[in-house]
C-alpha cells in the first residue's frame, strides 16, 4: 500500500536513529571514560563522577524520545492484534524508562571508585530502572518471537536467549558485568534495526486477529 510508505520510511529512520543514539555507549572507543571494559556496566559513562557523563546522558535521552515518536507509525504498520500491539507499546514504555534512566544517573562509577557509596535517591532510582529496562525489552523481544515469522522469528529467540543470559552474568560473575552489559546492548541494538528491516514487509503482514 503507497499510503503506507512514507509512514514506513519514518518509522525505520525513527528506529534507526533511536539505536544509534543507543549505541552511544561505543564512544569509550574515543573518549577516556575511565571504565573498564570488563568490569564497567555501560551506564556508568553517565555517573556523576564521569568526565563525559553529558554527552552519554544526552544520547539516552535523544534515544529515549525517538522511541517514542516511533511509536505512532508502528502502531499504524503492525498488524492487527494484541501481541504486535505489545511489541509496540514495549517500544515506547523503554523510550520513556530510557529518559528516566538518563535524568537520574548513578552518583558514581562504583566499579572504579572505591569511594563511592551511591546512597542517594537518584543513585538507587537508576539502578532500579536499569533492570525495568531489562524487563520491558525482555517482554517486547518475547512478543516478537510468538507473532513474527518463522525466519525473523529465530533472531527475536537469539537476541532474548542473549539479553536473558547476560542480564544473569550482570549480576552473578562481578569481575564481567561490564562485558556482559556490553554484550547485553550490542543484543538489543541488532534486534532493534532488525525490527526496522522487517517494516517493509509489515503492510503485506497486517491482518485482523
Amino acid at each position: 500500500m503507497r499510503g503506507l510508505r512514507p509512514v514506513r520510511r519514518m518509522a525505520v529512520t525513527l528506529l534507526v536513529l533511536a539505536v544509534l543514539a543507543y549505541s552511544a555507549w561505543l564512544w569509550e572507543l574515543v573518549v577516556p571514560t575511565g571504565l573498564s571494559v570488563l568490569r564497567s556496566p555501560v551506564d556508568e559513562a553517565t555517573a556523576r563522577d564521569r568526565p563525559y557523563r553529558d554527552l552519554f546522558r544526552i544520547a539516552e535521552i535523544a534515544a529515549g524520545i525517538m522511541f517514542i515518536i516511533a511509536v505512532p507509525p508502528l502502531n499504524r504498520l503492525a498488524p492487527i492484534h494484541w501481541l504486535s500491539r505489545l511489541s509496540v507499546v514495549a517500544v515506547g514504555v523503554f523510550g520513556v524508562t530510557l529518559i528516566a534512566h538518563a535524568l537520574l544517573p548513578l552518583d558514581c562509577a562504583m566499579s572504579v571508585n572505591a569511594l563511592c557509596r551511591g546512597t542517594s535517591p537518584s543513585h538507587q532510582a537508576h539502578l532500579v530502572l536499569t533492570e525495568v529496562l531489562t524487563v520491558i525489552y525482555l517482554i517486547g523481544a518475547g512478543s516478537l518471537v510468538v507473532w513474527w515469522p518463522p525466519r525473523w522469528r529465530s533472531v527475536a529467540v537469539v537476541v532474548f536467549l542473549l539479553v536473558a543470559a547476560s542480564e544473569v552474568g550482570v549480576h552473578f560473575v562481578e569481575p564481567l558485568a561490564g562485558l556482559a552489559t556490553r554484550v547485553q546492548s550490542t543484543a538489543m541494538a541488532v534486534l532493534l534495526v532488525v525490527g526496522a528491516a522487517y517494516l517493509p514487509r509489515a503492510e503485506r503482514l497486517r491482518r485482523v486477529a
